[in-house]
């Protein structure tokens, strides 16, 4: 049996042509393969098939552009890649949930790594889900892909936290994920909504925020104001329609618009669509606490528009 030594030398000896044929049977490998693999910081490898927080899996060709959709969490992120999924459904393009694959196998995404390869192979799909910039995405090369964004005022995000955490948001059912959903309910019910808005999660907020506008910065960029799409959804899917090259009947449009077009009657705290109109954090918070937050997203809050009267 032939040793490393005997390959080594013979694949130094591949030509030009060769070796461009070796690597792109490679990347059809990669492109094919379902199996993500996911490293966490202890080492431990997850391996997971990623077809079930998939559509239209066998639709994404080598050399298609590919588009990643990130929202924020409690920014409408939820609507936005409910839209983007629709219309992925309906024009029969790929459309991938990682994020959805971690939060079933109880994984934080901070503590995982991605098989950049593999990512980067993968071709002509739309990647959605995403509702926190980690680490781990800097692997993505995410400067060379199509980038969908939405944004929210980030006091209102803040505000939506506590009430998710308090009370509406579910848990996972096993690993230490499901922990952790269970210390921050326990930390938000413990506190006051000013107090909780003021506290770490800000700073997390804030983070994310930071992460979010380097990505302003980078060519195929595109970002949507939650406040100018909430009350505006039948041209809103239009332009996502657009943004993502496909092409669809306007009376489809308007159905998939109008199915997700909830809006609550009245303010629910155990709903996860527990109101939807802008400004909430004037209603919830005192002043005092609104100045705090002004100051501390002054840069984010000049970015996006966002005023700063309390």
């Amino acid at each position: 049996m032939p040793d490393s030594r005997d390959r080594k030398a013979r694949k130094r000896d591949l030509t030009p042509e060769q070796r461009e044929k070796r690597q792109a049977r490679r990347r059809e490998k990669r492109h094919a393969s379902p199996e993500v693999r996911f490293i966490l910081d202890n080492n431990t490898r997850v391996p997971v098939d990623l077809r079930p927080y998939s559509l239209n899996w066998d639709a994404a060709r080598i050399g298609d552009p590919s588009y990643y959709v990130i929202g924020l969490a409690k920014g409408g992120s939820t609507l936005m890649h409910e839209l983007v999924r629709s219309l992925c459904e309906a024009a029969g393009r790929t459309y991938i949930d990682v994020p959805a694959a971690l939060f079933d196998q109880g994984v934080e995404p901070a503590r995982a790594v991605l098989d950049p390869d593999w990512l980067r192979s993968r071709d002509g799909s739309v990647f959605g889900g995403f509702r926190w910039l980690h680490p781990w995405m800097d692997n993505l090369a995410l400067h060379e892909r199509r980038k969908i964004v939405m944004v929210r005022d980030p006091r209102d995000i803040l505000t939506s936290l506590y009430f998710s955490h308090a009370y509406s948001h579910v848990a996972p059912e096993t690993g230490r994920l499901a922990d952790t959903f269970d210390e921050q309910r326990t930390q938000a019910r413990a506190q006051s909504i000013d107090d909780y808005v003021a506290g770490p999660v800000s700073l997390r907020v804030f983070r994310n925020y930071c992460h979010l506008l380097a990505l302003t910065r980078m060519p195929d960029f595109r970002s949507y104001r939650y406040e100018d799409v909430i009350f505006e959804k039948r041209q809103w899917i239009r332009d996502l329609a657009a943004d993502l090259d496909i092409r669809c009947p306007e009376d489809r449009l308007d159905a998939i618009a109008d199915a997700h077009d909830r809006q609550p009657e009245a303010e629910d705290a155990s709903n996860h669509v527990r109101q939807v109109a802008p400004g909430d954090h004037v209603r919830k918070l005192k002043p005092e606490t609104i100045d705090l937050l002004n100051r501390r997203f002054a840069p984010v809050l000049a970015e996006f528009g966002y005023g700063t009267a309390s």
